[in-house]
């Protein structure tokens, strides 16, 4: 070859074979070179003081990028044409799987890649990342394209069994599916391994026009991930944003998201562990949030806490649904409510118990509605606050809800008792006390019958409110029966203390039933539970009708819970007691409801008690009764008593002894008999100013046989 400038030579064609020969001057003299190793040999200078100079082909390597496998992101959604990159995309998949790499990336700049297959990882520890990051305008490019009838765009563990653990990272990755068909999942979790998959982090990924943009489907493992981080990410236009068909997440931390105008839901999931839902936009879409909390292997709690959300002209049946198929707690608080469309805010249903609190005070009233709910809303629930006192039932399922309201102090209820009243104190004089906002005494007990009038018809719902306190441990079951003790119209079987209760403090239970009989007065009843023991003390019950109630769900009764109107008293009542030798009966009469709060000044006829009918069946057993009474909650300066008793002629005597609650006792022993009257009545407890303050009665019974 003659000759020739350099600038006289044919171009190269491109890219030059390894086996070509490329001529360089080197230190004056031309030498040749392979085009196979130039550019490994060319040297990469990074900037810095202290930086090391590297080769060119060292700094390409430093991550995978699915352009190494041919990938050409040249898709056009106008044409509907484009490169398929499957193998390409298959290929680096399984490269990340072989050769342990830890990262794949994406570029999505301004390129879409078709693919028309799901792309499978089987291993995890991966990061898979591309840099479009979330936006809204869709039109922009940078998305992976799955063709029309595919399944999904990324199968993240591959139906795998081993190894058990594995973390995934998706950062910055568009999936936008050739046409709006809302029928493909874009990011689908599919590890059968019971490790489970954790962390699992999604940010800053745009996903639209799919129908779920991530998936974690029933596998029939315990936890089918763990630590799932969906945070910043734009998912819009699909059928759900999270969709987890029971996959039973165990914890989850969804944040910063703007998730609006999905066709069919927002985040709906099963969960088994902590879940975390805040600061993310929720708009355009119906029923929102539905959280499942399904029977786990190893019995985790869903404890779920929705926050600071900005929910907009959401439709549909629910903006929030809690299904109860495990314990749970769920607190929804401080969201901003604005155009709510659903037939109903909040929903809780299921049979589990819950601990549930709702603080939406600020914004607007966000009631609480129960559609087939038998379990327990447990004490520490602060669901009915002062902006939202009442709550709905839509439907009435085998039993109804028991919902606790614990130190509960608005204005509708009972403002004038301080928290410390509910406190159960013991004060022993011998004999054992309880102490109520009523008063003090010990209330009625397992085994009587507590007497509300209310005429009910079948069909009607009924709310029934019952001031008590239930001593933890206490197992129990609670019946109300018809007039004639013929038909249990409500029947809670086997309920545990510990389910719903703290340390035996008082509570008011509001216990909303569909009534199955006709009649013109409730009998409450509390039975112990097979062999356990524990108080079950009753304060106070009363009852409301609320009329007709459709069961099917088309309508909703509203139910305002309210401390009982009227108090037990059973003043006059006539107890008999069995004697069992070294046993104590303990009969509970229940309380007096008169107080006196405006300075009334009492006179001796005002409390005229009278307890009578105690019968002693056993002639060979010494008895005693003792009757307590409580007349203030303050100090008076000057009271007297005076109390009369009188007895049949028997073989025994008995002792009479009146206690007080000043310490002072008085007694008298009658001539025997198997039964006997006592009659005390207050004179007057005077304070410093001549009158009974804040007075009121109460009375217990005890009678020792033996």
């Amino acid at each position: 070859m003659a000759d020739k400038k350099i600038s006289q030579l044919t171009s190269a064609t491109l890219p030059l074979a390894g086996t070509e020969v490329v001529p360089v001057v080197q230190s004056g003299a031309t030498v040749k070179v392979s085009a196979a190793s130039l550019g490994a040999a060319a040297a990469y200078t990074p900037a810095g003081v202290g930086a090391v100079v590297t080769t060119v082909q060292s700094k390409l390597r430093e991550f995978v990028s699915v352009k190494d496998f041919g990938a050409v992101g040249d898709f056009d959604f106008g044409t509907l044409t484009g490169t398929n990159n499957t193998s390409a995309f298959q290929a680096a998949a399984n490269a990340c799987d072989a050769e342990n790499l830890s990262s794949l990336c994406i570029p999505n700049s301004r390129e879409n890649y078709l693919i028309t297959a799901p792309i499978v990882f089987t291993r995890g520890d991966v990061r898979i990342f591309g840099f479009s990051g979330c936006r809204v305008d869709y039109d922009k490019k940078g998305h992976v394209v799955p063709k029309s009838g595919i399944s999904r765009a990324f199968d993240l563990g591959g139906s795998r069994l081993t190894p058990a653990v594995g973390c995934w990272t998706i950062d910055g990755i568009s999936i936008r599916p050739e046409t709006a068909t809302n029928a493909i999942d874009g990011f689908v979790f599919t590890s059968k391994a019971d490790g489970p998959d954790r962390p699992v982090v999604i940010r800053n990924c745009t996903g639209v026009f799919l129908n779920s943009a991530v998936r974690i489907p029933s596998r029939g493992v315990a936890s089918a991930l763990a630590t799932l981080v969906i945070e910043n990410n734009h998912f819009t236009s699909c059928n759900y944003a999270l969709l987890a068909d029971y996959g039973n997440i165990f914890g989850a931390r969804i944040v910063g998201n703007n998730l609006e105008q999905n066709l069919l839901g927002g985040i709906w999931g099963a969960f088994n562990g902590p879940v975390y839902i805040a600061d993310n936009m929720l708009e355009g879409q119906p029923n929102a949030i539905r959280i499942q909390t399904p029977e786990v292997i190893g019995g985790n709690l869903a404890n779920v806490v929705i926050e600071r959300n900005y929910f907009e002209s959401n439709g549909g049946s629910f903006v929030v649904r809690m299904e109860c198929s495990s314990d749970t707690s769920l607190t929804v608080r401080d969201n901003f409510w604005m155009s709510p469309l659903a037939t109903d805010d909040i929903v809780v249903t299921g049979a589990a118990n819950c601990l549930l609190t709702v603080r939406e005070e600020l914004m607007r009233q966000v009631p609480v509605t129960f559609i087939d709910y038998t379990g327990v809303i447990s004490y520490g629930s602060d669901f009915l606050n002062n902006v939202t006192p009442y709550f709905y039932v839509r439907t009435f399922g085998s039993q109804p809800p028991f919902i606790v309201n614990a130190d509960y102090q608005n204005d509708v209820l009972n403002p004038a008792y301080p928290t410390s009243l509910y406190q159960s104190q013991s004060k022993e004089t011998g004999l054992a006390h309880y102490d109520t906002p009523y008063g003090y005494m010990a209330c009625a007990g397992y085994s009587e019958y507590v007497d509300i009038p209310l005429t009910v018809n079948i069909g009607n719902a009924v709310q029934l409110d019952i001031f008590c306190q239930i001593e933890e441990g206490a197992d129990f079951n609670l019946y109300v029966f018809d007039e004639g003790v013929i038909t249990a119209t409500v029947a809670w079987l086997g309920y545990n203390a510990n389910q719903i209760t703290c340390n035996g403090r008082w509570a008011l239970v509001t216990i909303p039933f569909l009534s199955t009989v006709n009649t013109s007065k409730l009998k409450i009843r509390v039975d112990q539970k097979g062999g356990s023991t524990g108080r079950f003390l009753i304060a106070g019950a009363s009852a409301v009708n609320k009329g007709a109630h459709v069961n099917d769900g088309s309508v909703r009764t509203r139910f305002d819970p309210k401390m009982p109107s009227r108090v037990i008293n059973q003043t006059g009542s006539n107890y008999q007691v069995t004697s069992t030798s070294g046993t104590t009966a303990i009969v509970n009469t229940g309380i007096n409801p008169t107080k006196n709060t405006s300075n009334q000044t009492l006179t001796a006829s005002v409390y005229d008690v009278v307890v009578s009918g105690m019968t002693n069946a056993s002639t060979n057993n010494d008895s005693s009764i003792s009757y307590g009474i409580v007349t203030v909650f303050n100090t008076g300066t000057s009271y007297t008593i005076a109390y009369s008793q009188t007895s049949a002629v028997g073989d025994n005597p008995f002792t009479v002894t009146a206690v007080f609650w000043n310490g002072t006792t008085e007694s008298a022993t009658s001539a025997g008999g198997d039964g006997i009257q006592m009659r005390i009545k207050v004179a007057g407890y005077l304070n410093t100013a001549g009158y009974m303050q804040n007075c009121q009665i109460t009375k217990r019974i005890e009678t020792q046989f033996g």
